[in-house]
């Protein structure tokens, strides 16, 4: 074989194992926006003297879930009252939620906007309290997005009838 042909094969050659040796890129990744949990939802609590209740509403926002009653993976809304206070619930209600299949397993969630109630009576008795009682509480909640969850919170409550 002449030089000439050797010269034009081996640069034939380089061509080809140029061409098919292209640098390859990762796809590019681009991270989520850190995920604000204290914005996705938006808790008040208030007196409803006609059900003797303390009513706890709930919003949280699209995207987001809160665990309720029968959750056993993530932390359910829990209502509880601070040690002290002269009021004791009567068979609070909390939100049925729904049933949801999340990557951790099968969870009952509570999305977009609900309410706890809670009948009030002063401890040791049936009787509800009377105008201007203290009530103090804490609500318990765990807020997620499908893939990623915030630490448990305890929010306390204060109010009175």
């Amino acid at each position: 074989m002449s030089d000439s042909k050797l010269t034009h094969l081996v640069v034939f050659f380089l061509l080809i194992a140029a061409t098919s040796c292209e640098e390859k890129v990762a796809p590019r990744v681009v991270a989520d926006a850190p995920v604000d949990f204290a914005k996705a939802i938006d808790i008040a609590a208030r007196y409803d003297a006609g059900a003797k209740a303390l009513v706890v509403s709930i919003a949280i926002a699209p995207g987001f879930h809160a665990y309720t009653e029968g959750e056993t993976v993530g932390k359910p809304l829990k209502l509880v009252i601070a040690p002290g206070s002269p009021v004791e619930f009567k068979d609070p209600r909390y939100p049925s939620g729904t049933q949801k299949m999340l990557p951790i397993g099968r969870s009952m969630v509570v999305e977009g906007k609900s309410e706890i109630v809670a009948p009030l009576v002063l401890k040791g008795t049936a009787e509800p309290p009377p105008a201007g009682t203290a009530i103090r509480a804490q609500l318990s909640y765990q807020v997620c997005k499908e893939t990623a969850c915030d630490r448990p919170r305890t929010l306390d409550l204060e109010l009175s009838t």
